[in-house]
């Protein structure tokens, strides 16, 4: 019944194609997730299941160019509501070839998550609609800027005394603490049994789905995630730093949020 049901919807998708002369929402976002598989898009390109490979470059280059534009709106307030923010920042290095050179990229990469606080939660409609852009425009460099900011400290600043207090946790804590990692080692220990005992055992995380639901607890809502542009500056270099810390609060205060969590790996080294 399913596999009729898909077999429907492609064929009702090519028929979509062949009447309105473009691709449809299923066949850019088959091409999408066979991105990194050329032959294979354009082996399917043929009979109209997908979209072609050069369209694919464009939606790519057009989801560049929206984000680029509307990163204010995308990177917070992606759910609205009863959410928590995370902003994560790490290094970002690439090489880029091509038939005439060579380009090496190390900058710092910067992102924003959204995590819904309850189960229930109904996402909002707050992002703009990505518009396609023409075939012609992809030539054209990706315009965006981020405001740099100046570190004017100390090159090691020292911890505030009134700061470094070390503190024993609550009790409850540290036995939830105990409780958690015992119940994930048996979890992880049962799952590898049945993976050598049942054939159709189902995978790691359609296990943990399938123990949450036999527990009787709801699925959670998924966390929605906001790339920004890249620092095209040394991630080492201090000013970058205070530029990416600066960013993140200034995004999770508009958002209406106080706090914002920061995780970064060593692009935090002093140069």
């Amino acid at each position: 019944m399913i596999t009729i049901v898909i077999i429907i919807i492609i064929v009702v998708n090519i028929s979509r194609k062949n009447v309105c002369c473009q691709p449809t929402d299923l066949q850019v976002a088959l091409g999408v997730f066979m991105r990194r598989n050329k032959t294979l898009i354009s082996e399917l390109y043929k009979y109209s299941v997908c979209c072609s490979y050069d369209e694919v470059r464009l939606f790519t280059y057009s989801a560049a160019v929206h984000v680029a534009q509307n990163y204010d709106e995308a990177g917070f307030g992606l759910l609205g509501g009863d959410t928590l923010e995370h902003c994560i920042v790490d290094n970002f290095d690439a090489e880029i070839s091509s038939p005439n050179c060579k380009v090496c990229v190390h900058c710092l990469a910067m992102i924003v998550a959204e995590v819904p606080l309850t189960s229930n939660f109904v996402p909002e409609e707050v992002a703009p609609k990505q518009k396609i852009l023409r075939r012609e425009t992809m030539k054209d460099p990706i315009k965006y800027e981020v405001q740099q900011e100046k570190y004017t400290g100390p090159k090691k600043p020292s911890m505030p005394l009134e700061q470094a207090v070390k503190q024993v946790p609550r009790l409850s804590f540290l036995a939830t603490q105990v409780i958690t990692a015992q119940r994930a080692l048996e979890n992880d220990f049962a799952f590898f049994q049945n993976i050598h005992n049942e054939s159709n055992c189902p995978e790691y995380n359609g296990y943990n789905t399938k123990l949450n639901c036999q527990a009787g607890m709801l699925p959670q809502p998924q966390t929605q995630v906001a790339f920004l542009p890249l620092a095209d500056r040394p991630p080492a270099h201090l000013d970058t730093i205070k530029t990416a810390i600066e960013k993140g609060l200034s995004l999770v205060r508009a958002a209406g949020r106080c706090l914002s969590s920061q995780l970064t790996s060593n692009c935090t080294k002093s140069p």
